[in-house]
């Protein structure tokens, strides 16, 4: 919660290096007894802070702890996850993994924010993964059964991830294939 609270605060200011370097180290040497809410929400105050660089064990510390815990990560947590990895470049091929067969599995608890965010972190991140086309099928599936709820953002966000999905599926079918499923 803390980070959270100081991406809030400090996501536009300068000089917060120091405290943040700090913070990542402390975080990092904790991770192990946060909650799977608290660990997604302090990947998403890095996402958010654009934090990189000095932020990197903890990000590792942060996907490894979460890779071994996916069953407790609600939709919202999931997607924060996968968003705040993508954001910040963090390498997370293995986590990519976790996440992609847990949303496949909670496709029908996902709402409009967690698809596009899920299919933005997956596409943007251009990790290549097995599992991938199988999952952005399953989100391109649950979203057109959604696209009613979805907003302009949202739906801006899907259709650029389903547009550059080839760019990371092993197969090149799987963009114009998403496109035809979600039209």
């Amino acid at each position: 919660m803390l980070a959270w609270a100081l991406a809030k605060m400090i996501a536009n200011t300068s000089g917060s290096s120091e405290m943040l370097h700090e913070l990542a180290s402390s975080a990092t040497a904790q991770v192990h007894e946060f909650s799977s809410q608290a660990l997604s929400n302090l990947a998403w105050a890095w996402g958010m802070l654009h934090a990189t660089g000095d932020s990197a064990p903890l990000l590792a510390t942060v996907a490894a702890e979460a890779s071994g815990r996916m069953h407790e990560f609600t939709a919202q947590g999931l997607s924060n996850l996968a968003w705040s990895m993508a954001k910040t470049e963090c390498r997370w091929d293995s986590l990519l993994h976790d996440i992609s067969v847990q949303a496949s599995c909670l496709a029908s608890e996902l709402e409009a924010q967690h698809l596009s965010s899920l299919a933005w972190a997956f596409v943007h991140s251009g990790k290549r993964d097995d599992n991938l086309p199988v999952v952005l099928s399953s989100l391109a599936a649950e979203s057109r059964r959604k696209l009613s709820k979805f907003k302009a953002q949202e739906l801006s966000s899907l259709i650029w991830s389903f547009a550059r999905s080839q760019d990371v599926s092993p197969s090149n079918q799987l963009g114009p294939t998403l496109r035809a499923g979600l039209l």
